[in-house]
């Protein structure tokens, strides 16, 4: 399930492609009776995973709908053929709804966070997030991030009407979000750490 000796099974891409396969098709899952008919949702991932992701969430039971590119303008690490992009799956729970946007395509140009001014390694900048909650929600409408990491999603979604939930692992980062969020002048709504992780693991445990 994770890779080498490490223990921190959430972190730093540690956890196996089995492991990471494992983790995605329970947490759909678990998603998929607290999710509306026809809500969506994004999974972002790269160009190794998402062979992997891409028929787990079909196999859930969700419907498979596109593949967005993030294209952040510039390349970031690597050596043959520097990252550039980052890949979304875009599915639904059910048939889509009609889209609030139809000027948006699946290709999305943003500039990532500079590395100075991010709050969390994975950062997703506004002008990213922004058009996609607004082509996938209506105002009013209820935004989840089970991930949230920086809190940008929250944020995004409360400055374009709609409502948020907030979750993440850490306790840092529920934090680290709260003061995201009130720094926008974002008012908190729903916001909650979950630490019942499956932890303690000692080697040779599974």
């Amino acid at each position: 399930m994770l890779r080498g000796d490490n223990h921190e099974w959430f972190s730093h891409d540690n956890m196996s492609t089995t492991g990471f396969s494992w983790f995605m098709r329970h947490f759909l899952i678990t998603l998929k009776p607290k999710m509306k008919a026809h809500a969506v949702g994004y999974v972002f991932t790269d160009w190794r995973q998402y062979p992997t992701i891409a028929p787990i969430i079909e196999s859930v039971g969700f419907r498979l709908n596109n593949l967005v590119i993030w294209d952040k303008t510039h390349f970031g690490m690597g050596s043959f053929y520097r990252n550039q992009h980052e890949l979304i799956a875009f599915f639904s729970n059910g048939a889509p709804p009609k889209p609030q946007r139809r000027d948006i395509p699946n290709i999305i140009k943003a500039k990532n966070v500079y590395v100075k001014e991010r709050v969390h390694p994975t950062q997703k900048p506004f002008e990213l997030l922004k058009p996609i909650i607004e082509i996938s929600t209506k105002v009013g409408d209820v935004v989840l991030d089970p991930m949230c990491g920086s809190g940008a999603s929250c944020v995004s979604a409360k400055q374009l009407g709609r409502k948020y939930i907030g979750i993440d692992i850490s306790p840092k980062y529920v934090e680290v979000s709260k003061t995201q969020i009130l720094k926008f002048g974002t008012p908190l709504t729903i916001f909650q750490s979950s630490c019942q992780t499956p932890n303690n693991h000692k080697k040779g445990n599974d």
